[in-house]
């Protein structure tokens, strides 16, 4: 094909939201046409939608150095740095950008959203309000003070500029999933809903909509519509099934692989599926991601057909299915409770790690506080370390760190009273961390796989969710159908973390205090994770 016939692939795949083809086919043109200054630009837009910064700077500075002045060329360029880890080299370059042009309220909305990533509230909103002054009748700037604003869990004030936005553009793409998402943070889930499908109907090939009503239908305990709908994300290119076989569920196969999908929580959710799957193919095998394979080769009990390997950088050639349409393919919606732990840690793990804990008579509690810094709405599932202060003062509980990474160096700087334990293996960490979990009486968490670790072994976990959450822990309680030992906490609207910790604190401490430690005995049996 020609220059042409590839951009015009590429637009087409773009108007349906699947960024990454979008991507590769208009890198093809590029080859023909290497100068094009405008596929550049293309490319770098979409690449930044299909998760990539670094490709996209490949093709976005060329075409900043051929015009250093161009605002959009700019912005695209911030986004692409701040992504990256280098948000004041975006704030200059968006400040550059807005004082040159006369008409700078993208520049203006780009450092809102920046400055609210670095915490910065109020210099967001005055960022996004003067985009808005600039351009009142743009509704793509009413709805990023919306997005703001939602990020600030604001949620009211959002479900403002989101109206005003599509008052303005009733087309608007986003504007109805931030609205939606806002009656969802406030209680208000069948409106959510109705917020969406009212957009499908308008933008009925909208995959992005249509993803998102599927997670609003599960986290609404609408399972086989959910599921079903679920199944969108295979046609974005976001799951790692390879493209020469797709499995769809209809017929039993020789040789059957399920691969990976998203981050160890959902892996770790999801493997309890595989034991359904045993006999839809002779042999099956499930690629897991490599940091968790020790963990699951030792603890996961399988079908002899199902065999465990590490995840390689491209999908299998086999014949494949993602992890997460497994409920949908084996036609298994409702959500597969772990009555029992499915996890089971060996005797020696403990063995290593028992020792440490045997002279302490107060309430062991391990925790974490912050999820994954790279995910989009980590600032709404984690609890700011200035909140736990309040723990520390808690009598009769020991508080173990389970926090990985600069946020555990920050929380130990600040002097927080941690019990003193080894390092924990850095190849393998998910085996020690289990092991850990395995001796503690209770763990506490924000949503991050530790929740799913500590729930797949059945140890006693309290999950502090946000106001704005994600769809597997739905409305109250949602968690205990995953995993029967998880109860949740959630931050309601207008509430602080500091209400949430108390109340929990003051539960754990009215169930009674540990006075002998609780696997110090003379029988080692009884730190059987059975017995959890």
């Amino acid at each position: 094909m020609n220059s042409q016939n590839y951009a015009q692939q590429a637009q087409e795949a773009a108007e349906q939201a699947r960024w990454p083809e979008a991507v590769a086919l208009m890198e093809q043109a590029l080859q023909n046409e290497p100068d094009n200054r405008q596929n550049q630009i293309l490319i770098g837009e979409w690449a930044l939608k299909a998760g990539a910064p670094q490709l996209a700077l490949v093709h976005l500075n060329p075409a900043l150095k051929a015009d250093p002045y161009d605002e959009w060329v700019c912005i695209l360029t911030a986004q692409a740095v701040d992504r990256l880890g280098h948000p004041q080299q975006a704030i200059k370059l968006l400040e550059g950008a807005a004082a040159r042009s006369p008409l700078p309220a993208e520049a203006f909305t780009q450092l809102g959203l920046i400055y609210q990533k670095l915490g910065q509230n109020e210099a967001a909103i005055k960022a996004a309000l003067l985009a808005v002054e600039h351009a009142p009748y743009e509704a793509r700037y009413l709805h990023n003070l919306g997005q703001i604003h939602f990020n600030q869990a604001h949620f009211e004030g959002a479900k403002n500029y989101y109206r005003r936005a599509l008052a303005i553009d009733p087309q608007h793409l986003q504007a109805p999933q931030g609205l939606a998402l806002s009656y969802r943070a406030l209680g208000q889930v069948k409106d959510g809903r109705k917020i969406l499908q009212r957009g499908l109907m308008q933008h009925p090939a909208h995959l992005q909509t249509q993803l998102n009503a599927a997670l609003f239908a599960l986290y609404d305990y609408d399972y086989q519509k959910g599921w079903r709908e679920f199944e969108v994300r295979r046609k974005m290119g976001v799951t790692r099934e390879g493209p020469q076989s797709i499995w769809k569920g209809e017929t039993r196969q020789e040789i059957l692989c399920f691969e990976f999908e998203q981050g160890f929580g959902d892996t770790l959710q999801f493997v309890r599926y595989l034991k359904l799957a045993k006999d839809h193919a002779r042999t099956t095998e499930a690629r897991v991601q490599p940091r968790l394979l020790p963990l699951l080769s030792h603890c996961l009990q399988l079908p002899g057909n199902i065999h465990l390997s590490a995840a390689e950088y491209t999908p299998s050639p086999k014949c494949s299915a993602p992890l997460l349409s497994l409920p949908h393919l084996l036609k298994n919606p409702q959500p597969l409770s772990a009555q029992k732990p499915y996890l089971k840690v060996p005797e020696e793990w403990l063995e290593k790690w028992r020792p440490h804990f045997a002279s302490s008579t107060k309430k062991r509690i391990g925790i974490v506080w912050h999820g994954n810094p790279q995910a989009e709405f980590n600032h709404h599932r984690s609890i700011p370390l200035e909140e736990l202060a309040y723990l520390a003062e808690a009598e009769n509980i020991e508080w173990v760190c389970l926090q990985h990474g600069p946020e555990a160096d920050l929380a130990h700087q600040v002097g927080f009273p941690f019990m003193q334990l080894p390092p924990l293996d850095e190849e393998q960490p998910f085996v020690d961390t289990a092991a850990v979990m395995c001796l503690l009486d209770e763990v506490w968490s924000v949503d991050t796989v530790s929740v799913h670790l500590a729930g797949a072994l059945g140890v006693k976990t309290q999950l502090f969710l946000g106001s704005h959450h994600d769809w597997r822990w739905g409305k109250k309680h949602s968690a205990q159908q995953w995993y029967p030992s998880v109860n949740t906490h959630y931050q309601r609207p207008g509430t602080s973390w500091r209400q949430v910790l108390e109340k929990a604190v003051s539960n754990t401490l009215q169930n009674g205090l540990r006075l002998v430690p609780k696997y110090v005995s003379e029988a080692p049996s009884a730190v059987s994770t059975a017995d959890r």
